[in-house]
């Protein structure tokens, strides 16, 4: 999923609309994001320490890796956020057009409705492919390698080509 989320994603986002890496993104969140994949390779590679034969990812690491995700969220949330009215204020006047006479329930009820149906969607895509990929005589490593990681990304996938196409290929990052 991440090489798909790297490869995948970020190419067609740029092959619709390139876009220019902030300085921002180059100081902090690529660093971020290749501190991330490093811990995960040391955390999961447990037998290159002494005395350790397996390599797992045990719940220890699994805490740590919350905690890890909890404390640059809250970097990212508190330190780095901009002020909360303004944020408010540009989000509704970016929402006026299409959500003004909307009611909240109304929204509320969009909003789960359309979680309902990435959830069912996504379990649907992801059963029929591996039936598919099955009955084409794939092993299931080639199924969770390929079939799996590119249907976890689907939904990064259409939510980059849709910002892409309004001229807003930056959210891809």
């Amino acid at each position: 999923s991440n090489i798909c989320n790297t490869f995948l994603i970020l190419g067609v986002a740029a092959a619709i609309m390139p876009f220019m890496i902030e300085r921002e993104n180059r100081k902090r969140d690529i660093p971020v994001g290749i501190a991330a994949s490093l811990l995960f390779l040391v955390l999961a590679n447990d037998s290159l320490l002494p005395g350790i034969t397996e390599n797992e990812i045990s719940r220890f690491d699994g805490i740590f890796l919350l905690i890890m995700f909890l404390v640059y969220m809250g970097y990212m949330i508190v330190l780095k956020g901009r002020d909360p009215k303004q944020a408010l204020a540009d989000a509704e006047e970016e929402t006026k057009s299409k959500f003004t006479d909307k009611h909240p329930a109304l929204l509320w009820s969009i909003a789960v409705a359309s979680l309902a149906g990435l959830i069912f969607g996504g379990d649907l895509f992801l059963d029929s492919a591996k039936n598919l990929a099955r009955s084409w005589g794939m092993s299931e490593a080639t199924i969770s390698i390929t079939i799996v990681a590119i249907g976890t990304s689907l939904p990064e996938l259409i939510t980059v080509v849709v910002a892409a196409c309004k001229k807003n290929a930056q959210l891809a990052l």
